[in-house]
């Protein structure tokens, strides 16, 4: 359901999203008992996030979605924990059944996708969950970034050649093919200029137009903390992650998690997301890294940041 056919092991920048993530959840964790929420996402064969959520915080509940059979089958004979549950069904069907499933418990959801051809769905399914969350539930979404495809998109609608087109007429392009197919959740600010470099920030303008008929759903306000941009492959990724609050007890939850004063909060729906950007690293150099992150109790993106700019640093060979 969210490319686990990729390797984890050859997604550095994945990687490092993962544990800011973990990093982040730790700050709420001085506000709310993390190991008290029912974690869901999309295991992938190997259940790594799962692995990850159990090692620093210990949840007992966990769900597995998962709609590929022969991956589903894969993750029954990889999975290391007793308190994972596997289920073979889409995101779509687990947000339907949402309270079913919850039974009134905290969740934190990832919602890990990654092809952009279902992207209008993927949004759908986004809003739909954020009108059934409760209070605190924390729901992390992943979203292909990647402007290339709109123009991809274009090009097989108009039957034309990439050689005949300008540069200007390819952002043109991927402007028309994306306003075209994500209406509703087009940002009034956007134009054909943005469907290059700033694409990112523009789907964060998607997410906002995504949650903002629901951002007030029981008094509930789905509120923005982190958002990341980055690329290990061919396709770029954006993700970002939110918490629903109510406004009696977000200056409290921001004061306990001193979330506002982290380098890499997101201040507001108008920020724009952070790029995640390792050097490239020969294997033996990211195994060591990757190392050394994996033990680490909790994260600092800090930290990281400051070894890879050592990484830049150092002598060639």
């Amino acid at each position: 359901m969210s490319g686990s056919e990729v390797p984890y092991q050859i997604r550095p920048n994945k990687t490092v999203d993962r544990q800011i993530f973990i990093d982040l959840l730790s700050r709420i964790n001085t506000f709310r008992d993390i190991r008290q929420y029912t974690y869901v996402g999309f295991g992938g064969p190997t259940l790594e996030d799962f692995k990850l959520m159990h090692s620093h915080f210990g949840n007992e509940r966990m769900i597995s979605l998962e709609e590929d059979e022969t991956t589903y089958h894969r993750q029954k004979f990889n999975n290391p924990l007793s308190c994972i549950k596997l289920l073979n069904i889409s995101s779509y069907h687990f947000i339907v059944g949402y309270a079913d499933y919850l039974k009134g418990k905290p969740a934190i959801v990832w919602l890990d996708y990654a092809s952009p051809r279902n992207i209008k769905e993927q949004l759908q399914e986004f809003q739909k969950l954020l009108s059934k969350t409760e209070c605190y539930d924390i729901v992390k979404l992943t979203l292909n970034a990647n402007p290339q495809y709109w123009e991809d998109v274009g090009l097989r609608e108009f039957k034309e050649s990439q050689q005949t087109l300008t540069p200007e007429d390819r952002q043109v392009l991927r402007f028309l093919m994306f306003e075209k197919n994500l209406q509703p959740f087009i940002p009034d600010w956007v134009e054909s200029t943005h469907m290059g470099k700033n694409y990112p920030s523009v789907l964060v303008g998607v997410l906002y137009k995504a949650a903002v008929s629901d951002n007030d759903q029981n008094g509930f306000v789905f509120t923005p903390l982190t958002a990341f941009y980055y690329q290990d492959s061919l396709h770029q990724m954006l993700t970002l992650t939110g918490i629903v609050l109510d406004e009696a007890n977000e200056e409290s939850f921001y004061q306990q998690t001193s979330i506002k004063e982290w380098d890499l909060a997101m201040q507001d729906w108008y920020s724009k997301p952070k790029k995640i950007a390792l050097p490239s690293l020969s294997v033996k150099d990211f195994t060591k890294l990757y190392s050394v992150l994996s033990v680490l109790p909790e994260f600092s993106q800090s930290f990281l940041l400051k070894a890879a700019t050592d990484f830049r640093r150092m002598p060639s060979g």
